[in-house]
């Protein structure tokens, strides 16, 4: 059950920032940076768990961009803070590898994609464990959960969906 809705975050974001403290403990921290016509922004501070956080993982930055227009259905999310390397980004509006957290591929098998059916705290949930997986893997692990390289192969198929070994 989703309680969080597109309508919620583009007509209620400061709501949605309150309901995102009460229904997900790992959101310490939220605030709209921008509600007009055309976008909303939220920024979010996100407490990694307890075990996590014994390890030295910090509190992780995020903007969260849902712009109002067909053309992008789906929220964006990029990571703030200090400059790291990222895995699986896409790329920005000038070609650098700046852009948004890349969290699905559009021809990912729906069950690996994310839409507004999901609720927004979904959304903000496959956000945390992207940064926590970024983290893991910039300490020298493999990608721990499903991964696929975008785009078709060659041959014009899509590339197999890679689980994680164990």
């Amino acid at each position: 059950m989703s309680y969080i809705t597109y309508a919620d975050v583009v007509g209620k974001p400061h709501d949605t920032c309150r309901a995102l403290r009460l229904i997900m403990p790992s959101v310490v921290g939220s605030v709209v940076t921008d509600w007009s016509s055309a976008v909303v922004k939220l920024d979010l501070q996100l407490q990694p768990p307890l075990e996590l956080q014994a390890h030295g993982y910090q509190v992780e930055q995020i903007r969260i961009v849902q712009r109002r227009d067909a053309t992008q259905p789906v929220p964006e999310a990029f990571p703030s803070g200090s400059a790291r390397s990222w895995l699986h980004r896409n790329p920005g509006a000038d070609g650098s590898p700046g852009g948004a957290l890349c969290l699905w591929y559009p021809e990912d098998p729906p069950r690996l994609c994310w839409d507004w059916s999901h609720g927004f705290e979904r959304f903000v949930f496959l956000v945390q464990r992207h940064l926590e997986t970024e983290e893991l893997v910039r300490r020298g692990n493999p990608w721990p959960v499903e991964d696929a390289p975008h785009g078709h192969r060659l041959d014009g198929k899509p590339h197999p969906i890679l689980c994680a070994r164990r």
